[in-house]
């Protein structure tokens, strides 16, 4: 529709003054009846917010910018800082609210939230100047819908990107919990309960992030797919009182698999270490037999406090293990262990002691002690800071058993390595000159 401005009211009145002033023409006889004017009515610039009906069709405008492939017509954000409306301003602009969380550590500059049928982004729901900080949050109402959701930080970074979220009622959006990306992480729910909520968090978090489910549900015997990045993850499920259902840490995703609840998953391990020292655990790699690197850490943010335990899911193998303490210092290791089914290591406090005595001109800096029976070194045992000065001497606690020692200076030449050595109460261990 066009609209007429103030400019064309403007020009309707010099039309009126010209007229009124025209000189009569001879011969030509005024009209009796006095010319009826248009009425002139004014349009606001802005049209006023309505709030829409159950049939109404979502407001379009063809002033968008950025997009999916440009600009389009899309859903027009609403105005205000406050999209659903304040008491008193005349009602929402939709019958849906999509709250937006920051877990991401990053400012939120920019958000796109456009229908899923649309081929463009659209506006940002920001405005250009609103800002979402770091653990902050922002509501948006809107129709409920289909719709894929993009959050950027200030220098347009794509934060978190996501397609075809059913809206509906309420729905919670976690930006920067787990990545979406195109493995299918497949929730079987055989548990007896409804699960409610459902938490994927990468396991270098130290949060939980937003429900995953957001109004979606997973009844007994049930199952939901979830759309995740490769990487490793705790994972969380809770029935509809917030009770956990399920709760793992350290899950590795690098192919589509299964997190089965309440029933066993074919090919997937669980792999329990009991800390039974009185140290802290604060690292933990679980490397395949076959790999000659460790890999990354599995425990991320968290802790094995003493007495405490903690369960990895893995699929089954054969597996290479070692705890360290907070400064890297080796507590434990196996290797070659076959993990099948429900596996448990328990750390302890040796029945046996190894006292190296450093009686060389050079630093010891690393420590390997492997079982005898193992193909591998193993890591080593003096951390990443750890060193024994040449006379000094370092006490090691390991369990009773047969043992391949070996000590190397700072440039990682051997400077003594010992075969078969029977390692039973407090044994000696000396670095010769």
């Amino acid at each position: 529709m066009r609209r007429t401005t103030f400019i064309g009211i403007a020009l309707a009145g010099l039309v009126i003054a010209a007229l009124a002033c025209a000189p009569t023409i001879p011969g030509v006889q005024p009209t009796a009846e006095p010319i009826e004017m248009p009425t002139l009515v004014v349009v606001p610039t802005t049209e006023p917010t309505v709030a829409p009906t159950a049939t109404s069709e979502p407001t379009v405008t063809v002033e968008a910018s950025g997009g999916k492939s440009g600009a389009e017509a899309t859903i027009t954000p609403p105005s205000g800082e406050d999209p659903g409306g304040s008491k008193g301003s005349g009602g929402a602009t939709g019958n849906a609210n999509l709250t937006m969380i920051n877990d991401s550590g990053s400012e939120i500059c920019y958000v796109y939230i456009s229908p899923t049928d649309s081929e463009y982004w659209g506006d940002d729901w920001l405005g250009g100047e609103e800002i979402v900080q770091p653990d902050g949050q922002r509501r948006f109402s809107l129709p409920a819908g289909t719709y894929d959701l993009l959050a950027e930080d200030c220098s347009g970074n794509t934060i978190d990107e996501r397609y075809d979220v059913s809206v509906a009622g309420a729905l919670e959006w976690a930006v920067g919990g787990a990545p979406q990306g195109d493995l299918r992480l497949t929730l079987y729910n055989n548990s007896g309960s409804e699960i409610c909520y459902a938490y994927i968090s990468l396991s270098t978090s130290d949060t939980w992030g937003g429900d995953q489910l957001g109004n979606s549900t997973i009844p007994d015997g049930e199952y939901h797919d979830f759309m995740v990045t490769a990487g490793n993850y705790d994972l969380l499920a809770e029935d509809c009182n917030g009770n956990t259902v399920d709760e793992r840490y350290g899950v590795t995703i690098s192919s589509d698999r299964d997190w089965s609840i309440g029933s066993s998953s074919q090919g997937q391990a669980a792999l329990t270490i009991v800390n039974s020292t009185d140290v802290s655990v604060y690292y933990v790699f679980i490397s395949p037999s076959d790999s000659d690197s460790w890999g990354d850490d599995w425990l991320g943010n968290d802790i094995i406090a003493p007495g405490g335990s903690y369960t990895f899911y893995v699929d089954e193998g054969y597996y290479d293990l070692r705890a360290d303490d907070m400064d890297f210092n080796t507590m434990a290791t196996r290797f070659g262990e076959d993990v099948s089914g429900d596996v448990e290591w328990t750390l302890f406090v040796g029945d046996a002691s190894l006292t190296l005595q450093n009686n060389a001109q050079d630093a010891v800096c690393y420590v390997f002690i492997s079982p005898t029976d193992s193909t591998e070194w193993g890591g080593d045992w003096l951390g990443s800071s750890e060193i024994v000065d040449p006379g000094t001497s370092r006490l090691f606690s390991l369990p009773s058993g047969t043992y391949d020692p070996r000590a190397d200076d700072c440039s990682g030449n051997i400077l003594n390595e010992q075969y078969g050595v029977s390692v039973q109460g407090d044994m000696y261990w000396t670095v010769p000159r």
